[in-house]
């Protein structure tokens, strides 16, 4: 459905809505329902009116969520669907016509982004359908179409529209976060992530007319978990891994959760260390970043174990065999290990890593 037939569609429902009473439900029978196909994190902070967001953490939970939705609804209900860039909701469309069988299913041509471009250019004066913030997958993290709040802060619970990570790379959680909370933070998600960005930037907490009570309470540090406190005294990780963080965010942004992060990182090139001659078998490459962590600790076994070339075989010594079906991870992978083979993950790396964001073309890097 074009963008501008998809804010009729959208305009015509809301008055409808509006028209209905609590004795006369009828009228409901033709309002389409609109299915927001993103995730949680997304539909939190914007979504058009009317929507029924399916509060996913990851898209391929959608299915269940659309069956127990839809499980009582008539087969030639009419159904209208939406996602950012009018990707997801196409395979959602093909499961609702093809598996559960519904008859009248369209979904919004380019999705949001092309519904925001289009009413911006044809009707600039018109109030767009969509409220709040469109989250995308670049550095932007966030294209705000209305000034309607309707996320939550992380930090405090205050209405936001804000979306953002967590400043402390070791973390990198990604949050709604209100603007004074922001502020308070550094950025980050935490005391303990706020005291690692404090640290790192050698950031004076304390002033000339602080009590020493005062000083002691702002050096204080409180971990509220496990995840919390192991990234407050993890050592940052090498510049190399930031780029891989980089890359992904900017070729498989829409997976960008798999992707394992410092702390976890760290711990599986300690585990791969002092594994069995450093032989790891790693079932999901993705983009590549643990399989960098695992040839860190492959290679540090075969230290102990006074191997000096280093390399192993299928048969024996410090091996990692990575498995992936997806094509796109596939090359992201192959292409971030055969720079950290080349240059180290040292800042050498991190520049040739870097190339392919400049350049946009693994080959030509």
């Amino acid at each position: 459905m074009p963008p501008l037939e998809w804010h009729d569609k959208l305009r015509e429902a809301k008055e409808k809505r509006q028209q209905q009473s609590d004795q006369d439900s009828n009228i409901l029978s033709d309002i389409p329902l609109i299915f927001d196909c993103r995730n949680d994190y997304e539909t939190s902070v914007g979504r058009f009116e009317g929507a029924v967001p399916l509060n996913t953490t990851n898209f391929r939970d959608s299915w269940e969520v659309l069956e127990e939705q839809l499980k009582d609804t008539p087969k030639d209900a009419p159904i209208m669907t939406y996602c950012t860039g009018g990707i997801r909701c196409v395979k959602v469309g093909a499961y609702l016509t093809q598996e559960l069988g519904f008859t009248n299913v369209s979904r919004l041509a380019g999705g949001i982004i092309a519904y925001d471009r289009t009413l911006n250019e044809a009707l600039p004066d018109e109030e767009p359908m969509f409220k709040g913030t469109n989250y995308v997958f670049d550095g932007r993290l966030g294209r705000q179409i209305t000034g309607d709040s309707l996320g939550e802060c992380f930090t405090c619970g205050a209405k936001t529209n804000l979306v953002t990570n967590c400043r402390n790379g070791n973390c990198h959680k990604r949050m709604v976060q209100c603007v004074n909370c922001k502020q308070d933070f550094f950025g980050t998600c935490s005391d303990a992530c706020k005291q690692r960005v404090s640290n790192n930037m050698n950031l004076q907490l304390e002033t000339e007319t602080e009590t020493e009570t005062e000083k002691a309470s702002a050096n204080e540090v409180k971990y509220n978990d496990v995840n919390e406190y192991s990234a407050g005294y993890s050592s940052p990780v090498p510049s190399f891994y930031t780029e891989i963080e980089r890359n992904t965010e900017t070729y498989l942004g829409s997976g960008l959760h798999m992707l394992s992060d410092a702390t976890q990182g760290m711990l599986l090139k300690n585990l791969a260390a002092i594994s069995r001659e450093g032989r790891v078998l790693e079932i999901g490459s993705f983009t590549g970043y643990a399989t960098a962590c695992f040839l860190e600790g492959a290679a540090e076994a075969a230290e102990v174990l006074q191997n000096n070339s280093n390399i192993g075989s299928r048969e024996n010594g410090a091996f990692v065999m990575s498995l992936e079906r997806d094509q796109r991870a596939i090359d992201l992978a192959t292409f971030h290990i055969e720079v950290m083979t080349k240059f180290g993950i040292g800042s050498e790396g991190a520049q040739a890593a870097k190339k392919l964001r400049d350049t946009g073309n693994i080959r030509k890097c």
